[in-house]
């Protein structure tokens, strides 16, 4: 990582950042794969959460406005280095989740796993953030049936492409259904 890659700095002025009841402190963006307007646009982000919070100073809230952060950039950045890596796998015509298929199949497992759990991480602080109006309330409970699809797609693995439906299994069936239900909802939100 190049150093002109890695930037630290504070927000407009000084109290911006996570950390006090004001929200004084320091952020801290690490952004490796961002152009510098996406880093304000971190950065802009944290502050609005940050004022918007009962507990700014909750380390649990602090986490899980990083979850939500790095969880699909670790995600969609696993997937794509396992699939380039797997020999005979195709990222333009294969589904992700054949990569938790075969002998190294527990990588894109575990990735399901991880990415559902700081997705459910980051639903709880959407929720303490907005909680209250109608809307917000749907919205965490439509962020937190995703999180939970994500969840269960790992331990439920697909079936190969092309298996004869009298072979098809309950975990195969089961992550499509949770695909289904991912996939309809994640516009919505």
């Amino acid at each position: 990582i190049s150093p002109e890659r890695m930037t630290t700095f504070r927000g407009a002025g000084e109290g911006a950042g996570v950390g006090g009841p004001d929200c004084a402190g320091r952020i801290e963006v690490f952004c490796v794969l961002c152009m510098p307007r996406a880093r304000l646009t971190v950065q802009r982000v944290l502050l609005i959460m940050c004022k918007k919070m009962k507990h700014a100073n909750s380390p649990f809230l602090a986490f899980a406005a990083w979850a939500g952060i790095t969880a699909p950039v670790l995600f969609v950045g696993v997937f794509l280095i396992n699939g380039s890596l797997r020999p005979g796998y195709d990222q333009f015509s294969s589904y992700v989740s054949a990569l938790s298929l075969g002998p190294t199949g527990w990588i894109q497992i575990l990735n399901f796993l991880i990415f559902g759990g700081l997705l459910f991480l980051f639903t709880r602080l959407v929720a303490a953030v907005f909680s209250g109006k109608t809307a917000s309330k749907a919205g965490v409970i439509l962020l937190t049936i995703i999180a939970a699809g994500y969840f269960l797609s790992g331990p439920f693995v697909m079936d190969p492409a092309g298996t004869p439906q009298a072979q098809v299994t309950i975990h195969g069936t089961l992550h499509g259904i949770l695909g289904g239900i991912v996939f309809l909802l994640m516009p919505i939100v």
